[in-house]
């Protein structure tokens, strides 16, 4: 299984910006929809990860990040087409879910 790598404030632009695709995971360790969203946002990038770069970041600890995107509940899930904010999911979405949002933004 292919784990999401977990990225901080500092490495969001960058990762954002140098990748055309980016589907990023706003969660938090204490919160039950995250923990249970963790494990197919892994199988999801397992299947999906060489067509999109799929991280995740820990609103506690990237309290700016998540002020910026207004993440309120989580989980929120934002998808970054060439450095821009295009699609997002807030709550708990089963594989099928997110697939087809992914696949909305390939080319």
């Amino acid at each position: 299984m292919s784990k999401l790598r977990e990225i901080n404030e500092n490495e969001f632009e960058e990762i954002v910006n140098d990748n055309s695709l980016v589907f990023v995971d706003f969660y938090a360790t204490w919160c039950p929809p995250c923990k249970m969203l963790g494990p197919v946002l892994d199988d999801v990038n397992e299947e999906m990860g060489d067509k999109i770069t799929m991280v995740k970041i820990n609103v506690d600890e990237n309290e700016n990040i998540s002020r910026q995107f207004g993440i309120i509940n989580i989980p929120t899930m934002i998808i970054f087409k060439n450095g821009e904010p295009v699609g997002k999911m807030v709550g708990y979405r089963d594989y099928e879910q997110v697939v087809e949002e992914i696949e909305k933004y390939l080319d």
